[in-house]
Protein backbone atom coordinates (compact mmCIF):
# COMPACT_ATOMS: atom_id res chain seq x y z
CA UNK A 1 0.00 0.00 0.00
CA UNK A 2 1.60 3.61 -0.93
CA UNK A 3 2.26 5.54 1.89
CA UNK A 4 -0.38 8.01 0.82
CA UNK A 5 -3.70 7.28 -1.34
CA UNK A 6 -3.12 9.58 -3.99
CA UNK A 7 0.31 9.89 -5.85
CA UNK A 8 -1.27 13.47 -6.83
CA UNK A 9 -1.70 14.69 -3.38
CA UNK A 10 1.91 15.20 -1.27
CA UNK A 11 2.37 13.18 1.45
CA UNK A 12 1.37 14.19 4.86
CA UNK A 13 4.70 14.98 6.99
CA UNK A 14 4.64 13.40 11.11
CA UNK A 15 5.37 15.31 13.95
CA UNK A 16 8.88 14.67 14.28
CA UNK A 17 9.55 16.18 10.89
CA UNK A 18 7.02 19.41 10.95
CA UNK A 19 8.83 20.10 14.63
CA UNK A 20 12.24 19.95 12.73
CA UNK A 21 11.11 21.71 9.83
CA UNK A 22 9.78 24.57 12.42
CA UNK A 23 12.86 24.25 14.36
CA UNK A 24 15.10 25.47 11.48
CA UNK A 25 12.88 28.60 10.94
CA UNK A 26 12.35 29.71 14.55
CA UNK A 27 16.71 28.86 14.81
CA UNK A 28 17.07 31.70 12.10
CA UNK A 29 14.92 34.15 14.13
CA UNK A 30 17.14 33.14 17.23
CA UNK A 31 18.39 36.87 18.28
CA UNK A 32 14.56 38.14 18.70
CA UNK A 33 13.78 34.68 20.31
CA UNK A 34 16.41 35.69 23.28
CA UNK A 35 15.49 39.54 23.16
CA UNK A 36 11.72 38.54 23.42
CA UNK A 37 12.87 35.81 26.01
CA UNK A 38 15.13 38.33 28.22
CA UNK A 39 12.02 40.95 28.23
CA UNK A 40 9.78 38.43 29.28
CA UNK A 41 12.75 37.76 32.34
CA UNK A 42 12.69 41.65 33.08
CA UNK A 43 8.61 41.69 32.82
CA UNK A 44 8.38 38.37 35.11
CA UNK A 45 11.30 40.52 37.80
CA UNK A 46 9.18 43.44 37.76
CA UNK A 47 5.60 42.10 38.02
CA UNK A 48 7.20 40.09 41.45
CA UNK A 49 8.80 43.50 42.60
CA UNK A 50 5.69 45.22 42.44
CA UNK A 51 3.18 43.66 44.93
CA UNK A 52 6.49 43.12 47.14
CA UNK A 53 6.83 46.55 47.28
CA UNK A 54 2.90 47.02 48.14
CA UNK A 55 3.54 44.91 50.89
CA UNK A 56 6.42 46.86 52.55
CA UNK A 57 4.10 49.95 51.44
CA UNK A 58 1.32 48.16 53.55
CA UNK A 59 3.47 47.09 56.66
CA UNK A 60 6.07 50.14 56.56
CA UNK A 61 3.68 53.34 55.83
CA UNK A 62 0.06 52.36 56.78
CA UNK A 63 0.29 49.74 59.89
CA UNK A 64 3.14 50.88 61.57
CA UNK A 65 3.44 55.12 60.44
CA UNK A 66 7.41 54.48 60.30
CA UNK A 67 8.07 55.62 56.52
CA UNK A 68 6.52 57.99 54.30
CA UNK A 69 3.49 55.77 51.64
CA UNK A 70 4.45 58.75 48.33
CA UNK A 71 7.70 56.70 47.86
CA UNK A 72 6.25 53.84 47.68
CA UNK A 73 3.61 55.02 45.21
CA UNK A 74 5.99 56.98 42.95
CA UNK A 75 8.32 53.29 43.05
CA UNK A 76 5.37 51.26 42.41
CA UNK A 77 4.19 53.73 39.38
CA UNK A 78 7.69 53.68 38.17
CA UNK A 79 7.86 50.40 38.07
CA UNK A 80 4.61 50.16 36.21
CA UNK A 81 5.48 52.55 33.40
CA UNK A 82 8.42 50.36 32.85
CA UNK A 83 7.10 46.84 33.03
CA UNK A 84 4.48 48.63 30.17
CA UNK A 85 7.60 49.66 28.18
CA UNK A 86 8.94 46.21 28.15
CA UNK A 87 5.86 44.38 27.79
CA UNK A 88 5.43 46.30 24.43
CA UNK A 89 9.04 45.43 23.45
CA UNK A 90 8.63 41.88 24.18
CA UNK A 91 5.11 41.19 22.24
CA UNK A 92 6.73 43.29 19.39
CA UNK A 93 9.39 41.29 19.72
CA UNK A 94 7.59 38.07 19.23
CA UNK A 95 5.14 39.23 17.03
CA UNK A 96 8.34 39.93 14.18
CA UNK A 97 9.65 36.60 15.13
CA UNK A 98 6.22 35.04 13.68
CA UNK A 99 5.44 37.38 11.00
CA UNK A 100 8.73 36.61 9.77
CA UNK A 101 8.75 32.24 10.05
CA UNK A 102 4.82 32.97 8.36
CA UNK A 103 6.36 35.09 5.30
CA UNK A 104 9.34 32.28 5.19
CA UNK A 105 6.49 29.26 5.39
CA UNK A 106 4.88 31.21 2.80
CA UNK A 107 7.47 31.39 0.51
CA UNK A 108 8.67 27.80 0.83
CA UNK A 109 4.88 26.89 0.47
CA UNK A 110 4.61 28.74 -2.82
CA UNK A 111 7.66 27.74 -4.34
CA UNK A 112 6.01 23.90 -3.45
CA UNK A 113 2.93 24.69 -5.14
CA UNK A 114 5.13 25.55 -8.24
CA UNK A 115 6.38 22.37 -8.41
CA UNK A 116 3.45 20.62 -7.88
CA UNK A 117 2.40 18.21 -10.73
CA UNK A 118 -0.59 19.99 -12.90
CA UNK A 119 -3.02 16.61 -12.20
CA UNK A 120 -2.86 18.23 -8.41
CA UNK A 121 -4.38 21.51 -9.75
CA UNK A 122 -6.77 19.22 -11.72
CA UNK A 123 -8.16 17.38 -8.60
CA UNK A 124 -8.18 20.55 -6.86
CA UNK A 125 -9.65 24.49 -6.76
CA UNK A 126 -6.75 26.74 -6.34
CA UNK A 127 -8.11 28.82 -4.32
CA UNK A 128 -9.26 26.39 -2.11
CA UNK A 129 -5.77 25.20 -1.69
CA UNK A 130 -3.90 28.46 -1.50
CA UNK A 131 -6.91 29.28 1.60
CA UNK A 132 -6.37 26.91 3.23
CA UNK A 133 -2.67 27.24 3.14
CA UNK A 134 -2.89 30.70 4.56
CA UNK A 135 -5.66 29.75 6.83
CA UNK A 136 -3.47 26.92 8.27
CA UNK A 137 0.04 29.52 8.36
CA UNK A 138 -1.72 32.07 11.24
CA UNK A 139 -2.20 29.47 14.05
CA UNK A 140 1.57 28.23 13.32
CA UNK A 141 2.61 32.04 13.64
CA UNK A 142 0.70 32.54 16.93
CA UNK A 143 2.44 29.57 18.42
CA UNK A 144 6.01 29.94 17.20
CA UNK A 145 6.01 33.94 17.97
CA UNK A 146 3.88 34.14 20.87
CA UNK A 147 3.16 30.72 22.18
CA UNK A 148 6.72 29.82 22.71
CA UNK A 149 7.96 32.80 24.70
CA UNK A 150 4.72 33.16 26.66
CA UNK A 151 4.88 29.22 27.74
CA UNK A 152 9.01 30.61 28.99
CA UNK A 153 7.18 33.59 30.21
CA UNK A 154 4.75 31.78 32.57
CA UNK A 155 7.52 29.16 33.81
CA UNK A 156 9.54 31.78 34.73
CA UNK A 157 6.07 33.68 36.52
CA UNK A 158 5.71 29.87 38.39
CA UNK A 159 8.95 29.61 39.51
CA UNK A 160 9.47 33.08 40.76
CA UNK A 161 6.29 33.30 42.40
CA UNK A 162 7.40 29.95 44.42
CA UNK A 163 10.66 31.77 44.82
CA UNK A 164 8.66 34.58 46.95
CA UNK A 165 6.27 32.83 48.43
CA UNK A 166 9.11 29.91 49.89
CA UNK A 167 10.79 33.15 51.41
CA UNK A 168 7.27 34.89 52.37
CA UNK A 169 5.75 32.12 54.02
CA UNK A 170 6.70 28.24 53.28
CA UNK A 171 3.50 26.78 54.54
CA UNK A 172 1.50 29.22 52.28
CA UNK A 173 3.40 27.62 49.57
CA UNK A 174 2.65 24.60 50.43
CA UNK A 175 -1.14 24.99 51.30
CA UNK A 176 -1.11 27.05 47.55
CA UNK A 177 1.02 24.35 45.69
CA UNK A 178 -1.90 21.33 47.54
CA UNK A 179 -4.84 23.28 45.95
CA UNK A 180 -3.64 24.12 42.74
CA UNK A 181 -2.81 20.23 41.97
Amino acid sequence: MPAHANPVDPPDLGLLPTFRRLLRLWRKEWRLGALGIAFAFCYTLISIAIPLLTQRAIDHSIVNHTQPLWPYILAIVGLATLRFGINFSRRYATARIGIRIEARMRELLYSAYLRFPRAFYDRHATGQVLSRATNDLYPIRYFIGWGVVQVVSSLMMIIGVSIVLISVNARLMLYAGLTIR
